[in-house]
């Protein structure tokens, strides 16, 4: 969607639909600008145009942002202070914001809260350095490492997708008279041990590999959450019990949402380009889908069909957006302009689909149809 020359949207990642409804505020991962764009007052309105939309702009793109404040500091202006790489919002509960409008944002290594109206923001979590940590103290905020997406289980708690850590985080919100926002956040680890894998169980064991987006079902208290290895895990806040839903083969489950009217869960399968709807058991909040059948060897699919195709739309803007972190990360982005980017990832289609028929090859050879599954797993995850 085209907004006018006004707005400074390159990458827009994340949406929060307004409390009255008659707004979304749009973050972008890329200028770290926060934008709020008004909505049709009715069903028959033509939609947005650039003449008719008004883009107020909440925290303006900064190329150099200073360091990130501890949290439980006062609020600092948006004129001043920029986002860092937003990735998810949530609305905070009107009740706690004192009836104002505040947003949770992620950030690349923390969490901020954004007072709309006064176009100020605080941080609540995380030192703006990745890490994986939980708070201890008033003074420790824990840690985070690129956190993908934001659930509200209600007013003051809220989830998030650890995305580079493999685990979910909880993050609770705190009246707190010692500090000068007059509240805090507590950050702790709900699930995951910072180690990438694929094991249920309880919260304490339970291994995730990349969460990427989060949904909730109140009724069950059930978080789910889509993972890069192409599965949905849901997550119990009663009993702390992580299982993996039943479902048709996923290729890449890029977006989630509970549709608490049919009692199901929506999942976007992005490189299948199909929408899958998963039914829930209203009492445990896991998948009533038929199970997935144990992999036949005889009947096992060629290794064409396991390898995402290099042309995946959805599969390449993530490799573009890892790649360009890992190059953030080993400082060789400073002054790399996005055709350089590219070029890379190019390249790096072209090694895996070389290296996809070497692996056809091998599985010629092979009996095992689980083996080579893990060869390809090890393969992309390199």
């Amino acid at each position: 969607m085209h907004t006018g020359s006004s707005a400074p949207l390159a990458a827009p990642a994340a949406l929060a639909l307004a409390p009255a409804g008659d707004a979304v505020y749009v973050a972008d991962v890329v200028t770290g600008a926060l934008v709020r764009l008004p909505l049709p007052s009715t069903s028959s309105s033509p939609g947005f145009s650039p003449s008719e939309v008004a883009i107020a702009v909440v925290a303006p793109p900064s190329a150099a942002p200073p360091p990130l404040p501890p949290p439980g500091n006062a609020w600092r202006s948006l004129d001043e202070a920029s986002l860092r790489e937003p990735r998810a919002l949530a609305v905070v509960d009107k009740e706690l914001a004192g009836g104002r409008v505040w947003l949770l944002v992620a950030e690349a290594a923390a969490v901020v809260l954004v007072d709309v109206a006064a176009r100020k923001v605080t941080t609540v979590a995380g030192s703006g350095h990745p890490g994986f940590a939980d708070s201890t103290s008033h003074q420790l905020a824990g840690a985070l490492h690129r956190p993908e997406s934001i659930v509200a289980l209600d007013g003051a708690n809220y989830v998030l997708a650890d995305t580079y850590n493999h685990a979910l985080r909880s993050l609770h919100l705190e009246a707190d008279a010692s500090a000068p926002t007059g509240f805090r956040g507590v950050l702790t680890t709900l699930a995951g041990t910072g180690a990438a894998g694929h094991v249920d169980g309880s919260a304490d064991e339970a291994l995730f590999n990349f969460p990427l987006k989060l949904a909730y079902d109140p009724a069950t208290a059930a978080v789910y959450v889509s993972e890069l290895n192409d599965v949905v895990r849901s997550l119990s806040i009663f009993t702390a019990a992580v299982t993996t839903l039943a479902s048709p083969p996923l290729a890449f489950p890029s977006a989630l949402v509970f549709n608490p009217l049919t009692g199901s869960l929506l999942v976007a399968d992005s490189d299948s380009a199909v929408l899958v709807e998963l039914p829930i058991t209203a009492s445990t909040g896991t998948s009533s889908a038929m199970p997935m059948a144990a992999p036949d060897a005889a009947a096992s699919p060629s290794l064409d069909a396991l390898l995402p195709s290099p042309s995946s739309p959805a599969r390449d803007a993530e490799r573009v957006s890892r790649l360009r972190d890992a190059l953030r990360e080993c400082g060789l982005a400073a002054g790399m302009e996005t055709r350089g980017i590219e070029a890379l990832l190019e390249e790096n289609v072209k090694l895996r689909e070389q290296n996809a028929k070497l692996m056809a090859a091998l599985s010629e050879l092979s009996a095992s149809h689980d083996a080579l599954r893990a060869l390809v797993r090890a393969s992309l995850a390199s």
